[in-house]
């Protein structure tokens, strides 16, 4: 994240309150994620962890995209079950290497 500016779209609040995800929580994702994605369709990034949620290990997607020297937040939401392997299976989001380097 280095000294990007973030910015959080009202999608991406909204989401933070309905799933009571703590304040910092997206910041957190981006810098400690697990592994980064580019969603070949929509033109953003993603970054996904695995942390515990709602009583149980769930792996938790960031959108996000990179607008000069600031960042976006635009959603976050729990990936369900095999939604992660679909995604990279069907090509709709392929690993970014350089995404870690935000």
């Amino acid at each position: 994240m280095n000294d990007s500016e973030i910015t959080y779209r009202p999608h991406f609040r909204l989401r933070m309150r309905q799933r009571e995800f703590p304040d910092g929580f997206g910041e957190m994702l981006l810098r400690d994620a697990d592994n980064y994605y580019y969603d070949t369709q929509e033109n953003t990034s993603v970054a996904v962890k695995r942390v515990p949620f709602k009583g149980r290990e769930r792996d938790i997607a960031l959108i996000f995209s990179v607008e000069g020297s600031a960042i976006a937040f635009i959603s976050i939401f729990p990936l369900k079950l095999g939604e992660l392997r679909r995604k990279t299976q069907m090509g709709k989001w392929a690993r970014d290497e350089t995404a870690s380097n935000l």
